[in-house]
């Protein structure tokens, strides 16, 4: 799968929990562009994980552990090439 596509989709989720929009890689995940909060964060893991049809390890689970939504579509390429 393209990165294209996995950030259109990872835009997707966003915008079903908190509505802002079109998203870049650019974009931070926390209150200085998207603004989740931790518990949407979590919201918007399960969402990502039913979207790809993959599953996240403990590890990256945590809101600190990206900046942006490169950090993320890294994540999930990551995960989806494991698969």
């Amino acid at each position: 799968m393209e990165r294209k596509e996995i950030l259109l989709r990872i835009e997707k989720s966003v915008n079903a929990i908190k509505p802002v929009g079109s998203i870049t890689e650019e974009d931070y995940i926390d209150s200085r562009n998207i603004g989740f909060t931790s518990l949407q964060f979590l919201t918007f893991i399960v969402q990502v994980e039913e979207e790809f049809n993959i599953e996240f390890e403990d590890e990256e689970l945590s809101f600190d552990r990206y900046q942006n939504i490169s950090d993320f579509v890294d994540t999930v390429e990551k995960l989806l090439s494991i698969n």
